[in-house]
């Protein structure tokens, strides 16, 4: 995989669940938060997390855990980049 290809895939992972927040300044992630709130996200995520499980039930996304990462959205879980 090339440096950005794993930049864009390390940009993914922390931008939809917040792994590897410590690699991004706190006044970094602070600023972007306050610029672009992302109310309702969960829901936005689990619902395409479940269509796509629905309709391609060889996506990647079933490695997930299929009920279990969607549920967990549910029940509140928070990307760390809101909660750091």
């Amino acid at each position: 995989i090339t440096c950005l290809g794993q930049l864009i895939q390390l940009a993914t992972i922390y931008d939809n669940i917040g792994e590897r927040s410590e690699l991004v300044n706190q006044q970094t992630r602070d600023g972007l938060v306050a610029a672009f709130p992302r109310k309702g996200w969960n829901s936005c995520l689990t619902a395409t997390i479940r269509e796509e499980n629905w309709l391609k039930p060889w996506a990647h996304t079933t490695a997930l855990e299929e009920e279990e990462f969607p549920d967990g959205w549910e029940r509140g879980w928070k990307v760390i980049f809101y909660r750091l």
